[in-house]
């Protein structure tokens, strides 16, 4: 908890810390070196050094208003990785204002509502994740952003998957793997293959869930991702566990402690 609040009262004075050292500033090679840096500790599990990063790169330098969010944006999904779902909402929150908002590029704003409506859902908010998502798809499509609607299809079937409806989560979750494939986007195929996996196995069909989870496995492949490796491996496990149950009931529904 100490860590928790300590990240919470950092993040809660960035604002002025930023404000203070103005005279800092990040050149753009700089901040894709560290997003990639940010996004490697991720894939592999090191979920507390890229927190560390990210609230130290937030409070320490200036930044336009761009940066400034997709900082955050990436700070909430850092969060939402450790079970913080409140503190992950709270990064992202302030952009839930249109005056905020509309500081940023399209391109952005579309990442950052993506981003909220995510941790809307970690929060059992679903009708508001909804209409952000679907209001966040328009205005991808409107804006010729295609090549982000995996991000935004991969969401909604999060949301429609802990609401129960299957069959559309599945619809979503392949229409984000149609998008993955189409921009080679391995780690996102993943994710897909993983939450399709998961419909079928919350619907009772172990052995379709097997399959698809395989898949996700294979598409990893050779590259770095433990952190996903994990989280297929573990949901997998469930829907072999179940596979294998003696007594089975005619429609089971089992949910992974994993999926978030």
């Amino acid at each position: 908890m100490k860590k928790d609040k300590a990240t919470t009262d950092r993040l809660s004075g960035s604002d002025s810390a930023r404000g203070a050292k103005a005279a800092r500033a990040l050149d753009p090679r700089s901040l894709d070196t560290l997003f990639a840096s940010v996004g490697q500790k991720l894939r592999e599990g090191h979920s507390a050094a890229a927190e560390k990063i990210l609230v130290e790169t937030i409070a320490g330098f200036n930044h336009t208003p761009d940066n400034f969010a997709n900082l955050k944006r990436l700070l909430a999904f850092t969060l939402e990785t450790t079970g913080r779902y409140k503190e992950s909402l709270e990064a992202v929150r302030p952009f839930e204002d249109e005056a905020e908002l509309a500081k940023l590029s399209t391109e952005t704003q579309v990442r950052v509502t993506t981003q909220l409506a995510i941790a809307y859902n970690n929060l059992t908010d679903q009708p508001k994740a909804v209409t952000l998502l679907k209001e966040t798809l328009k205005k991808a499509e409107e804006n010729d952003l295609r090549h982000l609607n995996g991000n935004i299809d991969i969401a909604l079937a999060r949301v429609y998957r802990k609401l129960s409806e299957y069959p559309i989560s599945r619809d979503f979750a392949q229409r984000a793997l149609d998008h993955f494939r189409e921009n080679a986007n391995w780690l996102g195929m993943a994710e897909a293959y993983r939450e399709i996996a998961n419909t079928y196995h919350q619907e009772g069909n172990s052995e379709k869930s097997i399959e698809n989870f395989e898949l996700g496995i294979k598409i990893i492949g050779s590259n770095s991702a433990p952190f996903m490796l994990g989280k297929l491996y573990t949901d997998m496990s469930g829907a072999y566990w179940f596979l294998r149950r003696p007594y089975r009931t005619a429609s089971p529904v089992w949910k992974s402690r994993s999926s978030f």
